[in-house]
């Protein structure tokens, strides 16, 4: 956590000067979300590898939402990823004006807050996994066209604002089911329509909604 006070201090700092203070600030947002999801990662691993949970069996649920999961943190607390449901995991720290794209109608309308925005899903990302099933992955809804290109320019893309559209399914279901899967179709999958995407884990992509101005981040937790 001493991590994130740091980078949330030189933020609020940054705004207090002037020259490159946006694209600074956009910077810093980028790399908190980035350090954050690096212990989503490590911390899905070890409830996996070493809590032995399989991939039906976890409880990935964000603050305040009681949607069906297959294990519920609070009776197993080794199967949840989120501190609010038993797990290791802060909740999304991050406040809705530091990343959220407030203009859009859907982000706007939406409850917007840093306890709700990082749901998993499944969704297909081609040249990353060996069968048709959705990737499970992290969603980080709504990002400021600023942030999501500072986040891609970071990992190397040429195409900071990549339009691609997909289709997702919420990773909800209860015990016994199956792990939801998106549904398939036309330019279903993330790097049908744009290339450099296939094989990465992890971008900022536009959905094609809102006039392809709504983008999130996705992160790669598991290849099925």
């Amino acid at each position: 956590m001493a991590l994130f006070a740091a980078l949330s201090y030189a933020v609020t700092q940054s705004g207090r000067g002037g020259g490159s203070v946006d694209k600074e600030k956009t910077e810093l947002v980028a790399s908190r979300i980035s350090s954050w999801l690096g212990l989503v990662q490590k911390e899905y691993q070890k409830i996996r590898i070493i809590n032995g949970y399989g991939m039906d069996h976890l409880d990935l649920r964000v603050k305040n939402s009681g949607v069906a999961q297959p294990c519920q943190g609070f009776a197993e607390p080794d199967c949840a990823l989120y501190v609010s449901k038993s797990g290791q995991v802060p909740d999304f720290p991050f406040s809705s004006e530091e990343y959220v794209h407030t203009e859009l109608p859907y982000c706007a309308g939406w409850d917007i807050n840093p306890d709700n925005n990082a749901g998993a899903y499944t969704i297909r990302m081609q040249g990353v996994g060996s069968t048709s099933g959705g990737d499970l992955i992290i969603k980080i809804v709504c990002v400021k066209p600023d942030v999501c290109r500072a986040y891609n320019r970071s990992l190397g893309l040429s195409d900071t604002y990549p339009l691609d559209t997909f289709n997702e399914a919420h990773y909800t279901f209860s015990a016994g089911g199956s792990i939801p899967e998106p549904a398939a179709g036309a330019n279903s999958d993330i790097g049908d329509e744009v290339a450099e995407l296939q094989g990465k884990t992890t971008y900022c992509v536009r959905d094609g909604n809102d006039g392809g101005l709504r983008s999130h981040i996705i992160f790669l937790l598991e290849a099925r």
